[in-house]
């Protein structure tokens, strides 16, 4: 994976960066950018199910995935896989192009295939995870918060004060709660 950057930005960048340690490596491409165009793909191909969001880096993805080596067949089984002379994927996202081929997720969840069905419910349950435990934390941080706003108040002077408004010596404040206790 890698980060696209305008060409004409690429020297400054590098330059930007080069004292930097960053982990983990970032990859990046300089592109040529360009006006967008809306972009139509061939129905039965990847690259017809896919939107293209308004963007001067739009040309370079639609030349990308529309290359013939990227760009697969759809096929609604692995029968369809069969046969082929070119990239081909099946709804969940086994690949085959001639004798070469993939199934599986990578670390970050499958984003190959064209059915993203179940892509989009484990999305959903990440995120309705996340949601209950930031619920979790945040239950617990206010009490905290909370206790915190108390705890400063309880370092704020009390007791008897002197005729100016300054606080009375430890001593006599010491007397006077033992007073109010007793």
């Amino acid at each position: 994976m890698f980060v696209l950057v305008d060409r004409q930005n690429l020297e400054r960048l590098s330059t930007s960066i080069d004292a930097i340690t960053i982990r983990p490596r970032i990859n990046f491409r300089a592109v040529t950018l360009h006006p967008h165009a809306n972009f139509q793909g061939h129905p039965d191909y990847m690259s017809g199910k896919l939107a293209f969001k308004d963007s001067p880096f739009s040309h370079w993805m639609q030349d990308r995935v529309t290359d013939q080596n990227t760009d697969h067949l759809c096929v609604p089984t692995a029968a369809g896989l069969r046969n082929g002379t070119e990239p081909r994927v099946t709804p969940s996202g086994q690949t085959r192009n001639g004798d070469k081929g993939a199934h599986g997720e990578f670390r970050d969840g499958n984003i190959i295939g064209f059915s993203n069905e179940r892509r989009l419910a484990e999305l959903t349950s990440s995120i309705d995870a996340t949601t209950e435990e930031l619920s979790q934390v945040r239950a617990h941080v206010k009490p905290s918060l909370a206790g915190a706003g108390r705890a400063h108040e309880d370092k704020q002077p009390r007791g008897p004060q002197s005729a100016r408004g300054v606080p009375a010596p430890v001593s006599t404040r010491l007397r006077s709660n033992r007073q109010s206790v007793a």
